[in-house]
């Protein structure tokens, strides 16, 4: 611990430049919540017609064709987690074109899908990135400048 702070130090103070370091800001992560008519969570598995958390797939939108999320070297990432043993489910958007909206499909069985697409607000050279409007199947459902800064969305199947 002492060396690490000693390299630190040492490697802050050789600096030739005066820009001050920072580090970047990545906010990217949409919260879901996903109910049935019954208002009972469609991941529940004690309740009938529910989705398999295992087996849902992201797709993201790259030059007009839609590719499944899935980082192999990055121990089989595949865009989405859920929280502990809670049914909210975390949404890591693949955001390449920085100019663009990206777009994604959550398909949640063989059956049953939806998109989404992201308005991403990016400034110091995309040192900062983060979401600032979400649009579920066309429909704006969430907006910074409008609802809680948690970017949390609530969906009826």
């Amino acid at each position: 611990y002492t060396l690490n702070c000693k390299c630190g130090i040492i490697v802050c103070s050789s600096c030739d430049s005066e820009e001050s370091l920072s580090s970047d800001w990545i906010d990217t992560v949409v919260r879901l919540t996903v109910k049935n008519s019954q208002s009972e969570s469609v991941f529940d598995s004690t309740i009938n017609e529910t989705f398999d958390k295992d087996k849902i797939k992201i797709f993201y939108l790259e030059n007009g064709e839609y590719k499944e999320y899935y980082f192999g070297n990055h121990g089989g990432y595949d865009g989405y987690s859920f929280e502990d043993e809670s049914n909210v489910m975390n949404l890591y958007p693949y955001i390449l074109d920085l100019g663009n909206i990206p777009e994604h499909i959550i398909q949640w069985n063989d059956q049953d899908s939806d998109t989404l697409k992201f308005e991403v607000d990016v400034q110091n050279n995309g040192g900062y990135v983060s979401i600032t409007k979400v649009w579920y199947n066309g429909n704006l459902a969430w907006d910074v400048a409008t609802d809680n800064e948690i970017r949390l969305i609530s969906v009826t199947k």
